[in-house]
């Protein structure tokens, strides 16, 4: 099955999980959640296995260690490390319930959005959990170990997106407020009122959302099968944690979201400070790397090309009118208290 094919299927799954035959309340409930919603649950999770499935057993990352075929399989954490991260699982599930809680009112506004209530310090730890995901701990690091230091470009990839909120951020958040906004497709059908137009914006959103969630899923089979030497197979870590982001998502809305934001993004930050103090106590510093980089890579320290700077230009680009515009950074938008 060719990446074409699969990305295409993937796309087809996104869409049917949005629940488009249901119109009206039919007053049936399903373990305690209308028909509507019961459905949209049950194909995201239907959709999570399909994708796990055609992940492990179609795609093959080119040039890359297959984990799942006896190499590598040391585990990166110990018993006391698995148990710490089941822990960790067990209590995202406990926050979104904390989440369903603190529900105020039963609105798209108060699951969607919390309620437009998040302050400064939760705003800022979820979308630093929400910009260094995945990506950013699988496929930034490997890009960073084949291509040097030109990979830096990445840095300001992703504060591009933070230049560009301060640009329309501001403002789009008062228009978000006086028209009771909800995605971003409701701004465009607001600024230009034809449906077609918003109908494209919002294909151009799941098509974006369907890459996005595929290199996430993947990243997370990896991490995976490495933090538990390949014992926990690569579609099953994929489902079984698909399944508890669907749970704690379903229980408490964006509120949960971004309560464990605030876990996952206070964790991330300090483990990238305790990773250069480990390198520099423990491995000589950044210094010492270089050194054995000159020796074994020295073609990683030659400055960009002029194709490698356009390319690089091109990058900080696409941060900047890109990612600032992905629908889940909007949300953050529309979710901020003030």
């Amino acid at each position: 099955m060719s990446r074409n094919c699969i990305f295409l299927i993937s796309i087809i799954a996104l869409i049917l999980t949005v629940p488009w035959w249901f119109f009206d309340y039919s007053g049936t409930i399903i373990l305690g959640l209308p028909d509507w919603a019961f459905y949209a649950v049950f194909m995201a999770i239907l959709y999570s296995i399909v994708i796990a499935y055609i992940l492990g057993k179609f795609w093959k990352p080119r040039n890359s260690v297959d984990y799942s075929h006896g190499v590598n399989q040391t585990p990166l954490l110990g018993t006391g490390g698995l148990i710490f991260m089941g822990l960790y699982l067990l209590s995202l599930i406990i926050i979104g319930w904390l989440g369903r809680k603190a529900q105020k009112e039963n609105t798209l506004a108060d699951f969607y959005l919390a309620g437009r209530g998040l302050g400064v310090f939760v705003l800022f730890l979820t979308l630093y959990a929400t910009q260094y995901s995945g990506n950013t701990l699988v496929g930034f690091a490997g890009r960073a170990y084949r291509d040097g230091y030109d990979a830096l470009v990445l840095i300001t990839f992703l504060s591009a997106a933070v230049g560009a909120w301060l640009f329309y951020a501001p403002k789009l958040f008062r228009l978000s407020r006086e028209h009771h906004f909800i995605t971003p497709i409701d701004f465009i059908e607001y600024r230009f009122n034809y449906k077609w137009l918003s109908i494209l914006g919002a294909v151009l959103c799941i098509i974006a959302l369907a890459n996005y969630i595929l290199t996430n899923l993947k990243a997370i089979g990896y991490i995976v099968v490495a933090v538990t030497g390949g014992a926990v197979p690569f579609a099953i870590g994929i489902i079984v944690l698909s399944l508890i982001m669907v749970t704690y998502e379903t229980l408490g809305g964006m509120r949960s979201v971004a309560w464990t934001d605030v876990i996952q993004g206070t964790i991330l930050l300090f483990g990238v400070i305790i990773i250069f103090i480990i390198i520099q106590f423990e491995y000589g510093g950044l210094s010492i790397v270089s050194d054995q980089l000159m020796k074994t890579a020295p073609e990683k320290f030659f400055s960009p090309t002029w194709i490698e700077k356009r390319t690089w230009i091109s990058t900080v680009a696409l941060g900047f009118f890109g990612i600032s515009i992905y629908p889940h950074a909007i949300q953050r938008i529309y979710s901020a208290q003030n």
